[in-house]
């Protein structure tokens, strides 16, 4: 049923709870989707340990405590109390809470959805067996014949983080299929995570050639991503090598550009020196993420080697500015990149290689996979997203407008301490 907001007894406010990693798909999808709903007229609060929000002009952020749990990684999770917390939702009467990860921070909104009566809803961004190596070397030193006894724990864990929400949102089926394995009490839909189309759409761009010095007269394949094990830059790099030396080194038409930053960058670094493919090889960093139009719309294919996503922002964003795409078959990217038609999905590192010359040397198939992308980039707008998800908080908010007034729950205290 589309939403209007005769549905909703008040505009709302939301308390989005949000960490890990910033500037990461998580981040970025639930950053949109509070601003598509500050566009309605709701009020939404970002609860995050990220201090670069801080003095960034954003507006609705609450800085929680945190503590960092990779030495490698700008990681950070919350700590499980806050005082502060606690008398801001004391302060500030909120409608609903929504969390974005299954980290620490859920402690914080259980404690505050229990206290002030408030529903809760979670959205399934992350598939958690992708993402244990996070906690450094602990996983690692358990060892492959443990590995059944990790993926049980991450399953009970999963299981335990959802059964504490009143409703679960994930953005795939492939993430609602592995849920459904679960003993789940809440219902759980599947919302695609939407981009804002007004910013990615196909217009001509040099920034790439212009701020990092990419060859104009090559052909760019762009991979966009955390340079860390769970998206798999190395196997990215290692199908480009082999790929130029398919081509001929002496050809010199191709270049890679990766897109992100992350532990396995020096990696990269060393063995594009040694392959005597440093002059092909762009590693840009962090882009900001006003830029990142410009970056897709100066490449020619979008590459993925990733199978940890669930539903991919950057799939989304290159597919909307028309970039054709070679991507390791997953089902996260159902509906977004079709075999054959606006792009190729691959098994092996072989196959990828060989849709790679395909498609760089068939001019009348680059195009048609051109015009099959654009046809796709109406299915996943924000706005879409947003009226999908208020649809959602419409079965958990009261229907009368609820006190503006705090009626504290049994066992509050003055002081806002248990």
């Amino acid at each position: 049923m589309p939403f209007t907001d005769q549905h909703l007894p008040q505009k709302l406010n939301i308390a989005f709870f949000v960490e890990g990693m910033y500037a990461s798909g998580v981040d970025t999808s639930s950053q949109l989707l509070a601003e598509a709903l500050r566009e309605q007229g709701h009020r939404v609060v970002l609860f995050s340990p990220w201090k670069e929000y801080c003095g960034t002009g954003k507006k609705d952020v609450f800085l929680l405590p945190s503590m960092r749990v990779n030495s490698k990684q700008s990681v950070y999770f919350s700590y499980p109390i806050s005082l502060k917390l606690l008398n801001e939702f004391k302060q500030t009467h909120f409608d609903l809470i929504h969390v974005h990860t299954s980290t620490s921070v859920n402690l914080l909104a259980w404690q505050v959805s229990a206290l002030f009566d408030l529903p809760l809803v979670y959205t399934y961004h992350t598939m958690t067996k992708e993402y244990m190596h996070y906690w450094g070397h602990i996983p690692d030193r358990l060892g492959s014949l443990l590995d059944p006894l990790l993926d049980s724990a991450v399953e009970k864990y999963d299981q335990i983080i959802c059964n504490k929400a009143d409703a679960i949102i994930t953005p795939s089926a492939k993430a609602a299929r592995y849920l459904a394995e679960l003993d789940l009490t809440p219902p759980v839909t599947v919302i695609p995570n939407g981009i804002k189309l007004d910013n990615f759409y196909p217009w001509p761009s040099d920034y790439l050639h212009s701020e990092f010095g990419v060859p104009k007269d090559r052909k760019v394949l762009l991979w966009v991503g955390r340079l860390n094990q769970e998206k798999r830059p190395l196997l990215a790099y290692d199908i480009f090598c082999d790929l130029c030396h398919r081509r001929d080194n002496s050809r010199d038409d191709i270049c890679l550009v990766m897109v992100g930053e992350g532990a396995q960058r020096a990696e990269l670094e060393e063995r594009s020196r040694r392959d005597k493919l440093q002059e092909r090889l762009f590693l840009t960093g962090l882009v900001d993420y006003k830029q990142m139009a410009a970056v897709y719309n100066s490449a020619d294919l979008w590459l993925s080697t990733s199978q940890s996503e669930v539903h991919p922002m950057v799939a989304l964003e290159a597919t909307a500015c028309g970039l054709p795409a070679i991507a390791w078959r997953d089902s996260a990217l159902l509906g977004v990149v079709d075999d054959g038609d606006n792009g190729f999905l691959v098994n092996s590192a072989p196959e990828f290689t060989t849709k790679l010359e395909q498609i760089l040397d068939d001019g009348e198939l680059y195009q048609h996979m051109h015009r099959a992308a654009l046809l796709k980039r109406q299915e996943y707008s924000i706005e879409t997203t947003a009226e999908r998800v208020l649809h959602i908080y419409q079965q958990l908010v009261p229907a009368i407008t609820p006190s503006q007034s705090f009626v504290p729950s049994p066992g509050y205290l003055k002081n806002g301490s248990y």
